[in-house]
């Protein structure tokens, strides 16, 4: 039993004080062997230890990190709105679970310690610290995965983390689009190792461009959306796409394209950076003044030297990406330009036209006032009645041709 509580508490799935009651109650229980309270005990806390086992394979940072709740949730269901509901709903029933559980265990101590005149059961919210799903967080840490899937550490189509680090190709195919997928038994052997067909591949080149512009046709917002389009499909793209835009605080002037850019440029590394201590990726910037002009990230592993060898080839993708970037403004100054003098061509066209209406208006006054004067005199009007009919068809020709 010993053994047990001090690998769990070794690998930070207890607390100490969890620890510290399951040893009280098997050295209490060696003395008192007739006791069934201590029987009971030990068997909620070890229901207890799992529940925070499992609260800890979950989280990213986890060596034992399967994939993210919100695609293992969603199952059947295109939206990822439905999936965080179910995720909701789960860790809110484990909390109470744990919390039930801690509170029989405060019994059962107070019982065998003679101290019911003095202590009470009950365990507040604040003192369970087992993780209950939240919109934002667990959103925050779908864009988490999402980009490690990027960068080839996580695969949709394989379970735990792919790449860890050693040669990338032996974890990735590009030619055929494969991932390689290791699945192990609980006691970490291994049980299958083979090759998958993978729906969604990382960058290859191991850089991906963010900007606060839409410059680039592979950066990391238009990957993050191919990623929420693979996992949940594209009839419910749109919807999904705002459903994360408003969980990350869209403002009311923003598409969801524009607010999850504006996380990734402003936010996303700092919130990286609050979850990982040791943190492999790494933001480049090209700077021109004070204001970065274009950014990047980049997935470091380790530092090996082969990998040192690799930094010059980091440096060419990125002055290709601010090529790119020259070019791409270059080119829409240059449409700008062409539309510039569209625009003045068709306002002079329109200048024309308005001068064209006006003579022709202007005569048309012109003729109704002098054929109202003949009218209502008693000269032979019909004479001058078709000499300014005629006239008027004339100027209506010369204006129009």
């Amino acid at each position: 039993m010993k053994d047990y509580v001090q690998e769990a508490l070794m690998k930070n799935q207890i607390s100490e004080r969890h620890a510290r009651s399951l040893l009280t109650i098997q050295d209490k229980k060696e003395h008192d062997k007739g006791v069934n309270e201590h029987e009971k005990a030990v068997d909620d806390l070890k229901r207890m230890i799992n529940l925070y086992k499992n609260d800890w394979y979950e989280k990213e940072t986890s060596i034992d990190f399967e994939g993210n709740n919100l695609l293992i949730q969603h199952g059947n269901s295109n939206l990822i709105r439905i999936a965080l509901d179910k995720e909701i709903e789960r860790t809110n029933e484990r909390f109470r679970l744990c919390k039930s559980i801690e509170e029989e265990l405060n019994k059962i101590f107070i019982k065998i310690y003679n101290l019911e005149d003095k202590l009470n059961c009950e365990v507040d919210d604040k003192d369970i610290t087992i993780r209950k799903a939240e919109r934002e967080r667990d959103i925050k840490s779908f864009i988490s995965y999402a980009v490690g899937c990027m960068f080839g550490r996580y695969s949709i189509d394989a379970e735990g983390v792919v790449y860890a680090g050693g040669d990338f190709n032996d974890k990735w195919n590009f030619e055929s689009n494969k991932v390689r997928k290791i699945e192990k038994d609980d006691e970490g052997n291994i049980i299958s190792d083979s090759w998958v067909d993978s729906r969604f591949m990382p960058d290859k080149e191991n850089v991906i461009p963010i900007t606060e512009d839409d410059y680039f046709e592979d950066d990391i917002v238009s990957r993050f959306v191919d990623f929420v389009k693979t996992v949940y499909g594209n009839d419910t793209l749109e919807e999904n796409l705002d459903f994360i835009a408003d969980s990350i605080g869209r403002k009311s002037s923003e598409t969801s394209r524009q607010a999850i850019r504006r996380y990734f440029v402003k936010d996303f590394y700092k919130d990286h950076l609050k979850v990982f201590v040791e943190n492999n990726l790494k933001l480049i910037e090209e700077k021109e003044g004070k204001k970065p002009t274009i950014k990047g990230f980049l997935w470091h592993q380790g530092e090996n030297d082969a990998q040192r060898s690799n930094s010059s080839r980091y440096q060419e993708r990125f002055d290709g990406l601010i090529g790119q970037l020259i070019n791409n403004v270059k080119s829409m100054k240059m449409n700008a330009r062409e539309m510039n003098k569209k625009i003045t061509l068709s306002n002079k066209n329109i200048d024309e036209m308005e001068k064209k209406y006006t003579d022709s208006n202007n005569l048309i006054n012109k003729t109704t006032k002098m054929l109202g004067e003949l009218f209502s005199s008693n000269t032979n009007y019909w004479c001058y009645l078709c000499i300014f009919i005629f006239v008027v068809f004339f100027f209506l020709y010369k204006i129009t041709h």
